[in-house]
């Protein structure tokens, strides 16, 4: 455990909500999960722990090379642009979006 007793689970699902809403709704969140309550300021230290080894993450990885990546493909989830040609397989048309 951490040095201050708070699970790195618990540490995670406050800050994953931490992501998306204010550190009160936050503390609610995991008071009506945990059936007990955390205080705000709790949550403020733990993030503010966490984003210290931020940077050192970053650092630990250099970005993939231009050539080593490959093609983006994008399928329209409604398949509008997507018709089977006559040799069974499908042509991919352009749309404009309009």
């Amino acid at each position: 455990m951490p040095p201050r007793c708070y699970s790195d689970l618990l540490r995670d699902w406050a800050e994953c909500d931490l992501t998306e809403d204010s550190f009160d709704t936050a503390t609610q969140l995991l008071a009506r999960i945990l059936v007990f309550s955390l205080a705000k300021l709790t949550l403020e230290t733990n993030v503010a722990e966490d984003a210290q080894d931020v940077g050192a993450f970053y650092d630990q990885k250099a970005a993939q090379a231009a050539a080593q990546e490959g093609l983006i493909l994008v399928v329209p989830a409604d398949g509008k642009g997507v018709s089977p040609d006559a040799s069974g397989g499908m042509t991919w048309s352009a749309s404009t979006g309009t």
